[in-house]
């Protein structure tokens, strides 16, 4: 068992770095942990480590891809958001480009979401680029962020987490003690709803 990085302990037995920021479990059954010294597979059985990705520090988010099991998505704050092939090795990285609008809003994401109805759409909520929907078959990432005229626009371009109801609806908690609604028919219009806790 590894419980942190220690150079008395060999390397494959500990993590690159203290600070471990995403932790998950593949269909597979293999563990992969974020930390803010490179991406590392831990395997359950051998309890050995391997950092599979040095480039990439400090992930927030892990994702499966649901319509390929040796696909993982993962979501960096500073680095974009990375496509990584478990088989092939083959890692991607979309970063923010301002001369391409299509690109992603925002190099520092904190969470993101497989779409359970459509499963070729990825939510991912940023700091503070706002909330984008990126779309696997085109790689365009959709922009949805604060405009201060408009009381449809999503209330804070800082997006915490994201959660997706049954209905397909979208949910996510924006700084500024509120949650907003997408719904799914529209997929446009922004419901803020205001709790007191």
């Amino acid at each position: 068992m590894f419980y942190a990085k220690s150079p008395k302990c060999n390397a494959t037995k500990s993590l690159p770095n203290n600070y471990a920021s995403a932790i998950f479990e593949d269909s597979s059954g293999d563990i992969w942990i974020g930390t803010h010294a490179g991406f590392v597979k831990y395997n359950k059985e051998t309890q050995e480590t391997e950092r599979v990705i040095k480039d990439i520090n400090i992930s927030y988010s892990i994702l499966e891809d649901i319509n390929n099991k040796d696909v993982l998505w993962i979501a960096t704050y500073q680095y974009g958001f990375f496509k990584y092939n478990k088989k092939t090795g083959k890692l991607k990285n979309y970063k923010h480009d301002k001369n391409n609008p299509n690109s992603i809003a925002h190099d520092f994401s904190l969470a993101s979401m497989n779409d359970k109805l459509d499963h070729n759409i990825i939510w991912i909520a940023q700091q503070p680029g706002g909330l984008d929907k990126f779309d696997k078959k085109t790689e365009k990432f959709t922009h949805y962020k604060h405009n201060p005229k408009d009381d449809t626009s999503i209330a804070s371009d800082i997006v915490w987490f994201i959660y997706q109801d049954s209905n397909g609806n979208i949910w996510f908690a924006p700084m500024g003690g509120l949650i907003n609604l997408i719904k799914r028919q529209a997929l446009l219009n922004i419901i803020r709803i205001f709790l007191e806790i």
